[in-house]
């Protein structure tokens, strides 16, 4: 059977990569998952102009998303539990996680979030429906299957 080009939920999976195993561990059943990265330009004025003479890329924003899934019992959403949440006494040596999403049908990964920090959890219960959770969480960088985004040579690095 043909692959089609054309991406589809169904055919997508969510999971954290660890660079230590080189494996994708899948956390939770992920219902939907959405991110943002955005770019910021600053206007450059000069004295005698009343409009800007220019834009210029100023940096670009920490990545920003969500991820929501079904909440299953014994299965909460701290790292303690298997989860993706650091517990409270474990903020200050919590590391950033490397989020994945893959192509079931190919197994290629075509999104690569690093540096990620999840910023906590909220979750409602409602008559007849599904419990679910959301992750808010904030990125690095992102990476897709065609394009490796990095800092340009010659960049201070951070220790």
């Amino acid at each position: 059977m043909a692959v089609s080009s054309t991406m589809t939920g169904a055919r997508t999976k969510f999971g954290i990569y660890d660079p230590a195993t080189q494996k994708i561990s899948w956390k939770g059943i992920f219902s939907s998952v959405s991110y943002a990265v955005q770019y910021n330009a600053d206007p450059v004025y000069t004295l005698g102009n009343y409009a800007p003479v220019d834009l210029v890329y100023t940096h670009v924003s920490p990545v920003s998303g969500d991820a929501t899934g079904f909440r299953v019992m014994n299965a909460g959403p701290y790292v303690s539990a298997g989860g993706i949440v650091p517990r409270l006494q474990d903020l200050l040596y919590a590391e950033g996680l490397t989020f994945a999403m893959v192509d079931r049908q190919t197994g290629l990964v075509y999104t690569t979030i690093y540096g990620v920090k999840v910023l906590g959890y909220r979750t409602a219960s409602t008559i007849r429906q599904l419990q679910e959770m959301t992750f808010p969480f904030s990125g690095l960088i992102v990476n897709d299957e065609s394009t490796e985004n990095a800092e340009s040579p010659g960049a201070p690095s951070y220790p």
